[in-house]
């Protein structure tokens, strides 16, 4: 009797031992199916990634060739200006101005003319398209030409500012 006791204990620890493998098979099956998702959704994120990083990379380069072409545009219709001598010395020190914009007062110092006069020049500069950009800083305006059209200024010089008033005023 003790033999079949053992032997019924013995079939049904063994029993058992099988399920238990057979439980942790299943789970490691569906922990590998799992690990198998999870690695296709880092893929699929990593694909998407680089897409993106790429439309990114061919935006920059659609920027590039926009700006390639407002700049043709721009020499194109090349401006034409006739500035008096005073508003073409009020717009050499515009230009002579690298980040910190300039008041009435400071333009009219490095003039020698009245801030009434100064602020009649830049209406007319601006009237006659000089994009000047202007700012209030504590209530007050302060002035400086825009980047690019300084720099269109810097190589195609087409205000044409006689080296007299550049060095009158610089």
């Amino acid at each position: 009797m003790e033999e079949v006791i053992e032997n019924t204990v013995s079939n049904r620890l063994s029993d058992i031992e099988n399920e238990v493998k057979n439980s942790f098979k299943t789970i490691c099956e569906e922990f590998e199916d799992h690990l198998d998702a999870i690695n296709e959704n880092t893929e699929e994120l990593n694909e998407h990634s680089a897409a993106l990083g790429e439309l990114d990379d061919k935006i920059g380069k659609l920027n590039e060739r926009m700006d390639d072409l407002f700049m043709m545009i721009r020499q194109l219709a090349k401006p034409q200006f006739s500035l008096s001598d005073a508003e073409k010395r009020v717009f050499m020190v515009l230009y002579s101005v690298e980040n910190t914009p300039v008041s009435y007062s400071d333009i009219a110092r490095k003039t020698d003319m009245t801030e009434l006069a100064i602020k009649a020049h830049i209406y007319a500069l601006i009237n006659k398209g000089v994009p000047i950009i202007a700012r209030r800083i504590d209530s007050n305006p302060y002035f400086k030409l825009e980047k690019g059209f300084k720099e269109r200024q810097a190589k195609e010089n087409f205000i044409q500012v006689e080296e007299a008033i550049v060095k009158e005023v610089c």
